[in-house]
């Protein structure tokens, strides 16, 4: 489920010099587009048309005249409740109007034109792949290109999707110039080449800094940044690696230069109504980001459709290490080492079989969150498995809190823009958008006739609720 807000609206100029007011639709938190009323009319009666009236919620009224002040925040909020209702419903959110709209609204809104355009997707071992796409094609397309390029089965495609992720830290580490490995078939599956000086430390991935240092995943890596997937084991300090090794020939190798340590968060999972490529372009407006594969699935039995695939397996594989360097698969003491056995013999269907018994897998952590339910200044927050757990520092240990799914009454998610965002210099210009602040608050059944409210902040928190 995406959540849809239209916390502000702005003044545009039009060619004329004429003044027009424009909406912002938030997917999630993120901007995505800006719509004028008569765009939102013209939609609202496409809907009618496909669905029938009586499928289609109310919408706010035309004016004869030129709105007040409160008559905008009464056309607004009804805007923004007639968008979240519609997207609640199956049948309209899945539909080619509903996405059509949104992906027309997305290029006008940041003027993009139709043009031949390279992309960089990244794996979650650093590697890039970069595909040759039209810059407005919209997601299937761009993953389609992406499995294309990694000689993904047809039928295996969407399991996978495309998620924009953000930097949240770097911290420059030169290196000696390194080899960088490929199979001409793919990304995945075969050894690297070169003495590459690395200094892990805890959850730090790293990679090599291709064309930008959560788009910084391009100088990225997740894990270590000249490990393939078929590498040894990377706890080292100082590597070399051996040399580029294909059964089947043809490995491509090239140099990279510098690398950078880096500490990326998942923003949120790309949809099929925007453009990767221009929500990239909009995302580093603010801070760099970058796109990567990841499987699209949080129900682990899924696994076992893809792992007889030895491209799949590997992507797979590739995820599970990253995920178990980041921390996010927090294994046991015997159980890692087991699993650095696994890795060191190249048994990847095995090294996955166990992984899927360690604590997380399959779940998607996020950023430092802050909760009333806890005393701690920030959780962590592990989704998966229908359930969120919160993880927090208290006297020296790791205390956890288990919330099920299924014991949760309801929920709400609010967008707020707090009063000194209001500020101009908050915006690049008055008709940005303005940074829109997410609440998730959940009431839990605790116990016998014991309901009680928990709210979360982030601004990953409809990205969390979507698992």
């Amino acid at each position: 489920m995406m959540h849809f807000s239209i916390p502000d609206t702005a003044e545009h100029i039009d060619a004329s010099g004429g003044s027009f007011t424009v909406f912002n639709i938030h997917i999630n938190g993120v901007p995505h587009c800006s719509v004028r009323y008569r765009q939102f009319h013209n939609f609202f009666e496409e809907l009618k048309r496909e669905f029938g009236t009586n499928a289609i919620p109310p919408f706010p009224p035309k004016k004869l005249f030129s709105l007040t002040a409160p008559q905008l925040e009464e056309r607004r909020l009804g805007l923004e409740r007639f968008v979240q209702q519609i997207s609640q419903e199956h049948t309209i959110a899945t539909s080619n109007t509903f996405n059509h709209f949104l992906l027309m609204a997305q290029q006008e809104t940041l003027k993009e034109k139709s043009e031949n355009v390279a992309l960089d997707v990244y794996l979650m071992n650093g590697n890039k792949l970069t595909v040759n796409i039209v810059s407005t094609d919209q997601r299937d397309d761009v993953l389609e290109a992406v499995a294309a390029k990694l000689d993904l089965a047809e039928e295996l495609v969407y399991y996978f999707g495309l998620f924009l992720v953000k930097k949240e830290a770097k911290h420059e580490n030169e290196m000696a110039q390194s080899e960088y490995c490929m199979e001409r078939s793919g990304t995945v599956g075969m050894e690297c080449s070169g003495t590459v000086g690395m200094e892990r430390s805890g959850t730090v991935g790293m990679e090599a800094v291709a064309q930008w240092a959560w788009s910084a995943v391009a100088q990225w890596a997740w894990s270590a940044v000249a490990q393939c997937a078929g590498a040894a084991d990377s706890q080292l300090r100082e590597s070399t690696f051996k040399s580029c090794a294909n059964p089947k020939g043809g490995a491509i190798c090239w140099s990279v230069v510098s690398h950078t340590l880096l500490v990326v968060a998942v923003v949120r999972k790309l949809q099929e109504f925007e453009s990767p490529y221009i929500s990239l372009k909009a995302a580093n407006r603010s801070q760099p980001h970058g796109i990567v594969l990841r499987k699209s699935y949080w129900d682990a039995s899924y696994d076992d459709d893809l792992i007889d695939d030895r491209i799949a397996l590997n992507l797979l594989y590739i995820q599970a290490v990253s995920d178990i360097e980041r921390d996010w698969i927090i294994p046991s003491k015997e159980q890692q080492k087991q699993l650095s056995l696994l890795r060191q013999r190249g048994s990847k269907k095995e090294f996955l079989q166990l992984a899927r018994t360690v604590k997380f897998y399959g779940y998607l952590q996020f950023r430092p969150c802050h909760t009333d339910f806890s005393s701690a200044s920030q959780v962590l927050i592990s989704a998966g498995n229908k359930e969120l757990v919160f993880r927090h520092q208290a006297t020296g240990d790791v205390k956890e809190v288990t919330f099920r799914v299924t014991r949760m009454r309801c929920w709400r998610i609010t967008s707020t823009v707090l009063d000194e965002d209001l500020e101009a210099g908050d915006r690049t210009s008055p008709t940005d958008p303005l940074p829109c602040r997410l609440e998730l608050a959940f009431e839990y059944l605790f116990g016998k006739d014991n309901l009680k409210w928990v709210t979360v902040k982030s601004d990953q928190v409809s990205d969390r609720h979507e698992r």
